[in-house]
């Protein structure tokens, strides 16, 4: 793409945006610190718009990121009728958010799209 920082800041497209969520191995299973992009494919349909929002905020730098940045814990039970701290798996989930930005950001940057 070339442009240095002008290039980065410019609005990322509908298209571009989808193409970082569809192309973030969406079926892996989810790592003990986050959620897989499956629930971003699924619902691409309903949430688009606002995620265009969030990206297009963040490209502007108007993006407040300490709202984005926390994690939720939760216990997922290892069998059923889990009674006891020791039969829990915890886990930690974060926004997807972040790794979308960092996929944006590296097509910017090595200028995929042309």
């Amino acid at each position: 793409m070339g442009g240095g920082r002008k290039g980065l800041l410019r609005l990322i497209s509908q298209n571009e945006a989808k193409e970082a969520v569809f192309g973030s191995c969406a079926e892996r299973a989810p790592v003990p610190y986050g959620f897989s992009f499956l629930f971003y494919e699924t619902f691409w349909e309903v949430i688009k718009k606002e995620l265009m929002q969030l990206v297009n905020s963040f490209s502007r730098e108007h993006l407040n990121l300490d709202r984005l940045n926390y994690a939720m814990i939760a216990l997922i039970p290892k069998e059923s009728e889990a009674k006891t701290l020791k039969k829990f798996r915890p886990i930690s989930l974060i926004n997807c958010s972040f790794k979308i930005f960092r996929f944006l950001l590296k097509c910017l940057i090595i200028g995929w799209w042309g």
